[in-house]
């Protein structure tokens, strides 16, 4: 089981993503309402035959997938995940006010001007939960088996996974989402991750952070990132949080407490 689990985080999961629209006549006439966002907080999934309660941490919300680009990006993001072997990514979550903007974007490249370059809307603040091994269903174990499993090699495994997606993508990849509408994933090589010297264990999971600065396409990145798993009602999951420092936490150490908080929030949900 635990080979199973190993190499599962996306490699997109640790991009900096700009999505660019082109002026498009079947996308500008694409209607967008802007949502509720306490709608968007919260949401019930089906793992298997079992109903699993997600909540997006304080000030996201999550993606809809009944909103047509909201539901390609999904889309895309979830076939890298099952094209590697990385498990099922159920959920994404992302700064309100970015998915808003994002949501927005056919109707702004509607209004550019012939020459201008298209808009772009960019989710730095964002975050994803992933079902792993799901063909594997429930675990067979306590959630106390599964950290002791996963605790000493878990720092390892998820430098060897941004390693694996650097080797394989580059540092810069263009996914066609829909036509002219374009998803832009900006990676930093794997020597520009500082990571914790090791894995945090909590009641409630397993999780190690990271910052990373990087430049690509002329511009200076700079990112504070976490990866944490744990089970909810003997599903494994894994939850990865990425933020730009601007919104929500501010350091490393920040990301770091925000993603122990977020797993003991989901364990709690999820009895």
């Amino acid at each position: 089981m635990k080979n199973e689990m190993k190499n599962f985080a996306a490699a997109c999961a640790f991009a900096a993503v700009t999505i660019t629209g082109a002026v498009l006549a079947n996308y500008a006439h694409a209607k967008y309402t802007s949502p509720i966002w306490d709608m968007r907080r919260t949401l019930s999934m089906t793992f298997g035959q079992s109903r699993i309660a997600l909540e997006a941490p304080m000030g996201m919300c999550f993606l809809d997938e009944s909103q047509y680009m909201e539901a390609a990006l999904i889309k895309q993001m979830r076939q890298a995940g099952h094209d590697s072997g990385e498990g099922l990514l159920m959920a994404i979550f992302a700064s309100c006010n970015e998915i808003e903007k994002f949501a927005q974007l056919p109707k702004l490249a509607a209004e550019t001007m012939p020459g201008v370059d298209p808009p772009t809307a960019d989710l730095d603040n964002r975050g994803m939960i992933t079902w792993l091994a799901p063909k594997l269903g429930r675990a067979p174990l306590g959630l106390g088996e599964y950290l002791d499993m996963r605790e000493a090699g878990y720092g390892d495994e998820i430098k060897q996974t941004i390693a694996k997606g650097y080797k394989k993508f580059g540092a810069s990849q263009s996914i066609k989402m829909a036509d002219n509408v374009t998803t832009k994933l900006l990676t930093a090589a794997p020597d520009q991750y500082k990571f914790d010297e090791r894995a945090t264990r909590t009641a409630s999971g397993v999780s190690i952070s990271y910052n990373s600065a990087f430049v690509s396409e002329y511009t200076k990145h700079s990112q504070f990132g976490a990866v944490g798993t744990t089970m909810l009602r003997h599903f494994p999951v894994q939850v990865t949080m990425i933020g730009d420092g601007k919104r929500g936490p501010k350091s490393q150490a920040d990301m770091h407490a925000t993603m122990g908080r977020y797993l003991a929030q989901l364990s709690k949900l999820n009895p």
